[in-house]
């Protein structure tokens, strides 16, 4: 394989250097050198217990929290992200969903008076949880029933769990070392009303004993078919009480006369800063989720090219894959980067400030429902190509795979979670449809114009249908298309209750819709980072990604184009399936230079096989018979033999 990747067509050190920036290559040597001195890994050997998983991923936690202090003024949100999917995904969580989603939430919708919480966490006093699901409701927010009721005379609220179904489960970190957690709760003031779901910090552990607090009852969720590393767990609260100030109370509060009073008058505004909570955590997905197909990736195209050094057939068929982890890579930065936007916009009061937040709310929400799928699909190709070598217990892949699916689900269930995305383009076609320009900050739906559909395909050769340019240009015209079905359809179907009018819609083309929204979207920022690259063989091997993965996900849409009379005749059909091939032909002879830039070192495989597997080096035979050899009791004879023997006796 050293060999193959002396030969490659372009620098590969140089593409990473592209994709990350300067410093952050740098960082990342620091970093890797860290942990190679104080490894945080569970030994290659015999497989953890559950129990044993559960600890280890604690204590890595802590590692990676002792690192993210340590690189505090230099560490990125990526690269941290990035390291710990490699090395240890049930820490990377743990330590995120204290550091990011309590630390946000707090940040976020509460105020001076919860700062304390903040530093408490920074300095490693407290570990912080984020409790909106419950077990009967998941995170449908309407239906939540853990209730925090308002006590005037001891200024304070009183938390309680009226049943089983209201339990808060799944919370991360919950199950055995969360001392404070947010807890979302319906605020309800006796003989004045229930004023909605709220968040509130809560102490539910003792700080110096981590036993739950009297009132509260904490079980651990056990085994799962993946992520056992993190520490999940089920909270019930029994006539818990808080003071007053754990409201988090950024939107309202409760007054001196024990009144609910509103600090944010504007209802648009109030969602939209409550729903700003979810959109670091979102984007946390996305970058796990990318970083877990990049791994399988590796494995996957590292062992088939060690299989076959002139290039195995079976590579080929990842190239779409391939495309979708470089964009996501460069994707998932430049998103991040409007985290800091956000923090600037929440303090602003206006008309432009809410518009951003319900297009970044938008766009995160469809980013983390699309790249989770895409990735879910992704590390299953590459386990398949693979063969029964990823299906060996150990394999990283097979890790990988369990691992990474429950990204469809947390964080809000793919399919309900991509319907916010349509339910906000889906306001704007009336303004559309008057001509009204329809302009948001980030420029998502700038293109919105209803004479887009009188626009027809035009391209007189190949070449011309793989430009860029072209292909944004087919997107735009299906947008719009799908955008005027969806309104259409859903006047028809006005004789139904709202949510069964979603959800008809919903299965005709508002899902393709918001897809096709935010792939164009995709293309569109990514493109304009692709351009930035000063070297040509960097900037040409990445265009050609970005139009494998605008084609390649365009197959899903051929029917729209005809069905809308924007094609006429095979050759739209017969241009994507050939410049599909085409790309992917092309792009195969750089499959192994395209995974060396994206590769974390290989000291940080998760076990002998996954490392053997995905090993820059080759000799995987060599390192998996190795791996396997070593294994205690490989050549024992378990003492059930002779009850087969006995078996075959009676035969």
């Amino acid at each position: 394989m050293s060999e193959t990747t002396e030969n490659r067509p372009f620098n590969w050190k140089s593409m990473t250097k592209f994709l990350l920036q300067s410093g952050d290559v740098e960082l990342e040597r620091e970093l890797y050198k860290g942990l190679q001195k104080d490894p945080i890994l569970y030994p290659v050997g015999n497989r953890p217990t559950h129990d044993e998983a559960t600890q280890i991923s604690v204590r890595n936690s802590f590692k990676l929290c002792e690192l993210r202090k340590l690189f505090s003024d230099r560490i990125t949100f990526t690269a941290l992200f990035k390291l710990t999917s490699h090395v240890s995904v049930g820490a990377g969580m743990q330590d995120g969903i204290s550091s990011a989603l309590f630390v946000g939430a707090l940040n976020s919708v509460g105020t001076d008076r919860h700062l304390k919480y903040v530093e408490l966490e920074k300095r490693g006093e407290i570990i912080g949880a984020y409790c909106l699901t419950e077990i009967g409701h998941g995170s449908d927010t309407r239906s939540m029933r853990t209730e925090a009721v308002y006590d005037k005379e001891s200024r304070g609220f009183v938390l309680n769990t009226p049943n089983f179904e209201a339990a808060k489960c799944w919370s991360g970190n919950v199950g055995r070392i969360a001392t404070h957690a947010v807890v979302y709760a319906q605020l309800i003031i006796p003989d004045d009303g229930n004023y909605g779901l709220q968040p509130f910090v809560v102490q539910i552990r003792d700080t110096r004993t981590l036993l739950p607090r009297p009132g509260v009852t904490i079980a651990h969720l056990g085994e799962k078919v993946g992520l056992n590393g993190v520490d999940n767990g089920v909270i019930i609260f029994n006539n818990f009480r808080i003071p007053k100030e754990n409201l988090l109370n950024r939107l309202g509060d409760i007054n001196d006369e024990g009144n609910y009073v509103l600090e944010v008058a504007d209802t648009r505004k109030q969602y939209a800063i409550a729903l700003s909570v979810l959109f670091g955590a979102r984007i946390s997905v996305v970058i796990l989720t990318v970083a877990n197909l990049t791994h399988a990736l590796v494995i996957a195209v590292r062992c088939l090219f060690n299989q076959n050094r002139t290039g195995h057939p079976r590579i080929r068929t990842l190239m779409p894959h391939l495309a979708i982890a470089y964009v996501g890579t460069i994707f998932s930065p430049l998103v991040l980067q409007l985290r800091t936007q956000l923090a600037n916009v929440l303090e602003k009061d206006d008309d432009s400030s809410t518009k951003m937040l319900s297009e970044m709310h938008a766009i995160a929400t469809a980013a983390k429902s699309i790249f989770s799928w895409q990735s879910r699909d992704g590390v299953k190709e590459c386990v398949e190509a693979c063969s029964s070598l990823a299906y060996y217990r150990d394999s990283d892949l097979v890790r990988l795979k369990s691992d990474n699916e429950a990204n469809c689900t947390y964080d809000g269930e793919n399919h309900v979670l991509i319907q916010q995305t349509s339910n906000w383009l889906m306001k704007l076609w009336p303004e559309v449809a008057k001509g009204t320009i329809v302009d948001f900050p980030l420029g998502s739906v700038s293109f919105l114009n209803k004479e887009v559909l009188n626009t027809t395909f035009h391209v007189s050769n190949m070449q011309q249908f793989m430009d860029l340019n072209n292909i944004l240009g087919y997107y735009r015209w299906l947008i719009t298309y799908l955008l005027k079905k969806s309104h259409d359809k859903h006047v028809r179907l006005l004789e139904n209750d709202q949510f069964s009018r979603k959800n008809e819609n919903q299965v005709y083309y508002r899902k393709s819709l918001s897809v096709a929204y935010f792939e164009h979207f995709t293309i569109q920022i990514v493109s304009l980072k692709v351009k930035e690259a000063a070297d040509d063989e960097i900037r040409t091997v990445l265009t050609k990604l970005l139009s494998l993965y605008g084609i390649w996900n365009l197959q899903k849409f051929v029917p729209y184009f005809y069905e809308g009379g924007y094609v006429h005749g095979s050759l739209f059909a017969e241009y994507i399936e050939d410049s599909i091939l085409l790309l992917n032909h092309e792009l195969e002879k750089d499959a192994l230079s395209l995974v060396n830039a994206i590769a974390s070192p290989d000291v940080f495989g998760w076990s002998a096989v996954g490392y053997s597997l995905g090993y820059s080096g080759g000799q995987i035979y060599e390192r998996l018979e190795s791996a396997i050899l070593q294994q205690l009791g490989v050549f024992s004879t378990p003492a059930w033999i002779s009850a087969i023997k006995n078996l075959k006796s009676k035969l």
